[in-house]
């Protein structure tokens, strides 16, 4: 997870309306140029999700003014179909200071033919600006109720109801998303996004021994930018289609708002559940950043609270090293002799770069125990890096195929940049690992295209892979001041060929998503092909040697496949040499603009090496399913 700079104040505005298309030149490398028609379609998106007015699933909204003795003047509703199971999850604060936020639910209306609401919570709490209370409300009712507020003194940002004993296969059932906080529509979009608001690191990636996929990410329900971080969730049984659970973890310090926050971390399956390591950020705390872990018996939400179990950087000036303050994101797996280890990011502030530090349990198979600092693991200073983020080590798959258990090896070079201008570079190291140090046998990119951050990876011993998945941005591109939705990567399978790494996308995303065959002979010809659904793939055979004027894969890299994966708002590029099986490089890139979208792409070479490409195919994609959302 980033640590800030000093907080820019939220200002808010429509964005300007594109009409007109127009062409842009988004990659090229290998002589092949694919050009995306973009719309700047507000209009279009329109149609399926109106900006201007809050959201609503299975409820309905409606104004009224009443004069009625303990009726809500002025007051906004939504109707939630409840049972007698149903929790409510609200945030809501006082509009003015001083006055008092009520939350009204209207059960005797349904059950006595009364008009009169009756307060379901309140609160005078008012905050940070960008903070809001939480309350978890219990009815025990069964049948629809109308929950209400006055719009003079209340603001009510977010609420959602959803049923213990079905929340992982029916998700939360949201009732209310503040304008600020809406998400624009995406649904032919194969990517994962989250319900509202912001999301950047996923966190706590992990199968659980139940076959299902736990999603855990950095995320800000309240609006569409960076802010205090919360950890949303979500769950899959096959890491395409996915359904949105309850806010995991949430930020207690009302005075404290962007200043602080719940930052990355991992999740380590125990047991009968999960659990949770993540890094509690507080500015205006002499201890910056503690390292705080909390179980999770259901995965839904946390079973008790939270324990700091590691407040203390590392004393090491033996090492000729002087830590900064940042000292974040812990990584949990299981090590060499049963041991946990855990690895931690930091800085020099001597000189030396960015820093990784080790820590193993004290006692063998046991996550309890406490923690001993093992060693610096890493010390890093390429481009400029001054800390060394979302770092982890997770073993590879094949554990039945080779004689020594090898590791990856995973970090993010925060602050640097290359002499291409690609910034915060993640380096992917596969070797071995005794418990103190990690030899090194190869080394490469993660990201040739600098697109994605905050990579998070886990071994699954269940399929016996490693799978990874990150966020589809780069903070260098994030200007502050604008709404950003953005998404996850797809998820990405990591191998190992004992002579080369091997990168590409997890095979249930072509197996399930993969759709109509599209013309690639038209696309091979220089034509435009259009995208039903705004989504694609397609691959081109043989490309030639000329230089690329935007990086997608390595620098030397001369594919005989590339596939080309492109979202709504997104592209995922990988080479692959035709006898490897899958692809060996990567890239990615965010189509800038909140509300653009592709509808059409376009396959250009030049006239010199136009014979090089013997061959193209294109096919639309499904959209994912996503349960929980808007």
């Amino acid at each position: 997870m980033h640590k800030m700079d000093s907080p820019t104040p939220q200002s808010y505005s429509k964005p300007t309306l594109r009409k007109k298309p127009f062409l842009i030149a988004f990659v090229s490398f290998c002589s092949l140029v694919i050009i995306a028609s973009i719309t700047f379609g507000l209009l279009q998106i329109i149609k399926t999700h109106n900006l201007d007015e809050p959201e609503t699933l299975n409820t309905t909204t409606s104004y009224s003014t009443t004069t009625e003795t303990g009726c809500v003047q002025n007051s906004y509703s939504v109707y939630v179909n409840l049972i007698n199971s149903s929790i409510l999850h609200v945030w809501l604060k006082p509009k003015i200071a001083g006055s008092t936020a009520i939350l009204y639910g209207n059960i005797s209306k349904i059950n006595t033919n009364q008009t009169n609401p009756s307060p379901i919570f309140y609160t005078s709490e008012n905050g940070e600006q960008t903070w809001f209370d939480f309350a978890q409300l219990e009815l025990n009712f069964n049948g629809k109720v109308e929950l209400s507020w006055s719009e003079e003194d209340t603001n009510v940002s977010y609420i959602y109801a959803y049923e213990p004993e079905n929340v992982k296969l029916q998700g939360i059932r949201p009732a209310f998303v503040s304008k600020l906080a809406m998400s624009p529509a995406m649904e032919q979009s194969f990517h994962f996004r989250p319900p509202l608001g912001w999301i950047n690191d996923p966190n706590g990636f992990s199968r659980t021994d139940d076959g299902l996929y736990h999603l855990y990410y950095q995320h800000y329900p309240h609006s569409k930018r960076w802010n205090s971080m919360y950890w949303g969730h979500a769950i899959s049984s096959d890491l395409v289609n996915w359904v949105h659970q309850p806010i995991f973890l949430r930020p207690n310090d009302k005075d404290c708002g962007i200043k602080c926050g719940l930052y990355s971390g991992s999740a380590v399956p125990i047991h009968d559940g999960l659990q949770v390591f993540f890094t509690d950020n507080n500015y205006t705390r002499v201890k910056q950043q503690i390292q705080r872990t909390v179980y999770t018996k259901d995965t839904i939400l946390p079973f008790n609270e939270s324990e700091v179990f590691l407040t203390d950087l590392p004393d090491l000036k033996e090492k000729g090293l002087k830590l900064e303050v940042d000292f974040r994101d812990p990584n949990v797996f299981i090590g060499p002799e049963g041991y946990y280890y855990m690895t931690l990011g930091s800085g020099d502030t001597l000189g030396a770069g960015g820093v990784i530090l080790l820590y193993r349990s004290k006692e063998k198979h046991s996550i309890h125990s406490g923690w001993q600092f093992q060693n610096v693991l890493k010390t890093d200073n390429t481009f400029g890096t001054k800390v060394c983020e979302c770092s982890q080590i997770f073993q590879l798959g094949g554990r039945n195929r080779r004689s020594q258990t090898l590791y990856a090896f995973l970090y993010a070079r925060m602050a640097s940049k290359d002499e291409d201008g690609r910034s915060n570079l993640s380096p992917i190291i596969l070797g071995t690992f005794d418990g103190s140090q990690f030899k090194q046998i190869e080394e490469q990119e993660l990201d040739f295209g600098a697109g994605s951050f905050g990579v998070q990876a886990f071994y699954d011993p269940i399929a016996d892979e490693a799978i990874l998945i990150g966020w589809l941005a780069n903070w260098p591109d994030w200007d502050r001041i604008s709404d950003w939705s953005t998404s996850l990567t797809l998820p990405w399978v990591i191998r190992w060929t004992n002579t080369h790494l091997l990168i590409g996308p997890h095979p249930n995303v072509l197996g399930q998503l993969r759709d109509i065959e599209l013309d690639g002979k038209a696309l091979l010809r220089g034509n435009v092909v259009g995208l039903p659904n705004g989504t694609a793939i397609y691959s081109v055979l043989k490309c030639s040697d000329d230089p690329p004027n935007r990086r997608f894969l390595a620098a030397d890299a001369r594919p005989d496949i590339v596939h080309i994966y492109i979202d709504r708002d997104s592209l995922e590029v990988f080479g692959e040499m035709k006898n490897d099986g899958m692809p060996r490089w990567a890239g990615t890139s965010r189509l800038s603009g909140l509300n653009t979208y592709v509808d059409s792409v376009q396959l250009s070479t030049t006239d010199r090496y136009s014979y090089l490409l013997q061959g193209c195919q294109i096919w639309s994609m499904k959209p994912a399913k996503f349960l929980g959302r808007l």
